[in-house]
């Protein structure tokens, strides 16, 4: 949009849309003149007859026209900021309150040493049981993987039996 054209929507004259235009653009309220600078420039007459510059009216104009376009939108964001922030706060807790529970776990697990806890306890006793299991996995594992080496290599033996050839009669 040119500058003819903006006076002719906004029905005021060339220079001064000119002059708005060039304070918009100049205080970067605007990056050009289109469509949506029409109604801003349409306010701009009646700041600067209440006495302000015509800086400062373009600047209250363009407040007044997108607050209140904008005023739905920011009540929108608000509300989802509120939202994020109560549940962040509830996030926030509930991790302290893990945080606790695992820092007394971790001391109830250090208190515990082998030398304190009688052989019979349930503990000492887990722990054994645990300890054989791992061992006899262990070897499961260490004999399966060997059997299963031979058995790649039965599978792929590239030097079994040759071929027998067949006798030829001259």
């Amino acid at each position: 949009m040119n500058y003819r054209e903006l006076s002719q929507v906004s029905g005021l004259k060339y220079d001064t849309v000119r002059n708005y235009a060039k304070v918009l653009i100049d205080e970067g309220l605007v990056k050009a003149i289109d469509e949506s600078t029409v109604s801003v420039v349409k306010k701009i007459p009646q700041y600067t007859a209440s006495g302000f510059t015509i800086k400062e009216a373009a600047h209250k104009a363009f407040e007044d026209v997108y607050r209140s376009s904008g005023s739905e939108e920011v009540a929108v964001l608000q509300k989802k900021l509120s939202d994020l922030e109560w549940e962040n706060e509830s996030l926030r807790s509930e991790l302290q309150e893990s945080k606790e529970v695992i820092e007394n776990l971790i001391r109830k697990l250090e208190s515990l040493s082998e030398e304190e806890t009688p052989a019979t306890s349930e503990l000492v006793v887990y722990r054994q049981d645990v300890n054989t299991t791992v061992d006899a996995f262990k070897k499961v594992l260490k004999s399966a993987g060997q059997g299963f080496a031979q058995f790649i290599h039965w599978l792929f033996d590239t030097e079994s039996e040759k071929p027998v050839e067949e006798n030829r009669e001259e």
